[in-house]
């Protein structure tokens, strides 16, 4: 699924207007922040263990961590 939009080259905020895989695996962006299970160095999805891209450089994927399944990531609930 290709959530880019190609006119613009816009990726979707992804805090802000969630989406799920369908089994609740929610979709986020490389440069989303502040995760507490991001690598400490970078503190970003993009560099996360839990991250998974369809291609490599895509700049959305989704979080894998079970943490967050059905979750939106970074929100304080």
């Amino acid at each position: 699924m290709r959530l880019i939009n190609n006119i613009s080259g816009h990726t979707p905020d992804f805090v802000e207007n969630p989406r799920f895989t369908p089994n609740g695996k929610p979709w986020v962006n490389v440069t989303n922040v502040g995760c507490p299970y991001a690598e400490k160095d970078f503190d970003d999805c993009g560099s996360c263990r839990f991250f998974r891209q369809e291609r490599p450089g895509d700049l959305i994927g989704i979080c894998e961590n079970e943490h967050y399944c059905g979750k939106i990531p970074f929100v304080e609930r």
